[in-house]
């Protein structure tokens, strides 16, 4: 049975009807890139690709499953990792999880998630989770979170390799944040600033490692049984 024409067929409607519902402070942080490069590229390199359709099929029976990192998913896009969930929602990241394990498909947590990834697990258990850590200086605390990780049911480590410093729009002056936003698998213990502060901010660029190496990455590999994902290569070139 036809499920119907969708209510936001276009990636222009779901654009349109996010700024419609999202508050201005969250419409600020989720629209705003960091440059702006990066963002007119990926508009123009996508708008130049095409669909080419293969006639003659029969298509009375589909499957778009796909298998990544040996698990099957329904379908062949997952969640990346988005911070600050719960500018968009009171439930952010539970949500989330709840939505990709109804489709069956993968999710990854991102560390700038405002639930905890034990809290993320919980309410999903099913759902097939991968979490995306960030590198940092104290490797006790990187050795503490791939633990957390594994006893949580998350099977992958995503690690970003693009970025080797964070962009100065994550600190978003104009953008204050709810005193309920908190970033439970960044730190060990919140600071005592208000969230979104410059003080804040400071403390938690203060424990990241900027910028990450290959050893960073063997080091990952060495103490996890998890497979590790580098994501944001666009070269085969190591060096």
């Amino acid at each position: 049975m036809s499920r119907g024409r969708p209510p936001l067929p276009t990636l222009v409607d779901i654009e349109q009807s996010a700024r419609e519902k999202l508050s201005d402070r969250a419409w600020g942080y989720y629209s705003r890139p960091a440059d702006g490069q990066t963002y007119r590229d990926n508009i123009e390199a996508f708008e130049r690709y095409r669909l080419i359709p293969r006639n003659l099929r029969d298509v009375s029976i589909r499957d778009t499953s796909v298998t990544v990192l040996g698990t099957r998913m329904d379908i062949p896009i997952a969640i990346g990792p988005t911070a600050l969930n719960r500018l968009a929602h009171p439930d952010a990241e539970l949500a989330t999880a709840k939505g990709a394990a109804a489709m069956n498909t993968g999710m990854v947590l991102s560390s700038w998630a405002n639930h905890s990834l034990e809290e993320v697990a919980e309410v999903a258990p099913p759902g097939i989770r991968w979490f995306y850590m960030l590198f940092y200086k104290d490797r006790g605390r990187m050795k503490r979170l791939l633990a957390r990780a594994e006893r949580a049911g998350y099977t992958a480590i995503f690690l970003t390799v693009d970025q080797p410093l964070l962009p100065f729009q994550i600190d978003l002056r104009p953008v204050t944040f709810p005193v309920s936003i908190r970033f439970p698998n960044v730190l060990d213990e919140e600071p005592p600033h208000a969230p979104g502060s410059a003080e804040y901010q400071e403390s938690m660029r203060a424990a990241l490692k900027q910028p990450a190496t290959w050893d960073d990455v063997q080091w990952i590999r060495d103490n996890t049984r998890l497979p590790v994902v580098l994501k944001g290569i666009l070269s085969g070139n190591r060096n």
